[in-house]
């Protein structure tokens, strides 16, 4: 700038410098950081608010707080443990009462899983839900939303857990037993509801910059699939074998003479007839229920590798398609540089500041029509008031006029500059 340049601050904001309430700024903060230390670092500011503006104290969990996020795990990794043992548990007939180390741990397994999912009903009904894009954290509102989601089910659930208890320590004949254990396999459809977690990893991995972690997990998961549904298949074709066939048919355990093999052996013949069925069927020629179990299991596993190859693939895809529009628009500008016969001394500069910009400029365009103009502002200044409120001026607009701080943040675009580039001129 040249010498005889002065900037002047108005007077109307050299006013507000000076004379900020101090007591004021001290007491409202305070009182912000009360209440920002019941939420987990994953909270939104408008979230926040909402709450500070209902004037009243914070008694329920944040969806998308540290704690429910590890009590949601917590329930992913029981859900996973049910879905590995209760399969082989019906097939073999392991029960609680059975003298063994699968029967202990069968047994450890259900009081765990029991007083968790006991838990998670009160859990539920003290976590503040998302309604119509709004966080929602009125009592009546969370038991309404819990009531038409998943309450009704998650006590029909429960009700069969303390059954079987009821029917473990009474007298009740072997068939009622079994059939209790059956209908612990319905727990498995909770697997559908902690669906959330693959949202807020796509919500994680969007706030840190790292969409591959999406893709990563997509891919995870549809193995992880693959895998349960094999073992599925393994324990229901050995319960085929042992339960289903008339006692006068030989089935298909005796035709392989493994009947007197210990149970992991067993388990072994059984999933090499999933992921290979043998050719022809070792199948006895009276054992009707066996052949129709056999056509029915190569069905679902032409069905299940089917869908999962293609999921795979299509993730592979969009993998390759989030650096194409890079690639591509990096391409062009080598390839017309090229034809204007640069020197290589300009061309390594130019490109080298293309890669920086390419790295710092989303390929991903937003629509934001789908947003409220509220929730845009926001965006706005999430994105840019870490720069501006380095100046004094900035940071005092967004101390005393938070709309007028946001109005600003809309106002300034993003732009690129090379190392000594003048910025003002």
């Amino acid at each position: 700038a040249q010498g005889d340049l002065q900037l002047r601050l108005h007077g109307r904001w050299m006013e507000l410098s000076t004379q900020a309430g101090a007591e004021v700024a001290v007491k409202d903060r305070t009182a912000s950081l009360k209440l920002r230390k019941t939420f987990s670092e994953n909270n939104t500011r408008d979230d926040l608010n909402a709450l500070l503006r209902k004037g009243r104290s914070i008694q329920v969990f944040h969806p998308q707080g540290l704690l429910k996020l590890c009590w949601d795990i917590v329930g992913l990794c029981l859900l996973l443990n049910d879905a590995i043992t209760i399969p082989p548990s019906l097939a073999w007939d392991v029960t609680m009462s059975s003298p063994t180390l699968g029967g202990t741990y069968v047994t450890i397994s259900f009081w765990i899983s029991l007083v968790f999912w006991s838990v998670d009903l009160p859990v539920n009904l003290n976590t503040a839900v998302y309604i119509k894009g709004t966080l929602q954290s009125g009592r009546r509102k969370i038991l309404w939303f819990y009531l038409t989601s998943w309450m009704l089910f998650d006590l029909v659930l429960i009700g069969f857990d303390y059954s079987f208890v009821s029917f473990n320590l009474g007298d009740t004949n072997l068939a009622v037993l079994r059939s209790g254990r059956i209908l612990r396999v319905l727990r498995l459809i909770r697997l559908i509801k902690l669906s959330k977690l693959n949202t807020m990893i796509e919500e994680s991995a969007a706030a840190a910059g790292r969409q591959w972690v999406t893709m990563v997990v997509a891919i995870t998961k549809t193995g992880v699939g693959m895998i349960l549904v094999a073992h599925w298949l393994t324990c229901f074709w050995y319960w085929t074998g042992v339960f289903l066939v008339p006692a006068s048919t030989p089935n298909w355990i005796q035709e392989n003479r493994a009947e007197d093999v210990a149970g992991w052996i067993q388990y072994l013949h059984s999933l090499r007839w999933i992921l290979n069925a043998p050719s022809p069927p070792e199948i006895h020629p009276a054992s009707g229920e066996e052949r129709a179990v056999d056509i029915g299991i190569s069905v679902v596993t032409l069905v299940v590798i089917g869908s999962a190859i293609s999921k795979i693939s299509g993730t592979m895809a969009e993998l390759r398609a989030m650096n194409e529009e890079t690639s591509r628009r990096r391409r062009e500008v080598r390839l017309y540089l090229a034809s204007q016969a640069v020197s290589y001394e300009l061309v390594t500069r130019i490109m080298r500041f293309v890669d920086y910009k390419l790295e710092k400029v989303s390929a991903n365009n937003m629509d934001t029509s789908l947003i409220s103009p509220t929730l845009q502002l926001e965006l706005y200044v999430n994105q840019r008031a870490d720069y501006l409120i380095q100046m004094p001026i900035f940071a005092l607009a967004q101390e005393c006029y938070p709309e007028i701080f946001g109005s600003i943040c809309a106002a300034f675009t993003k732009n690129f500059y090379e190392k000594g580039e003048p910025v003002f001129t």
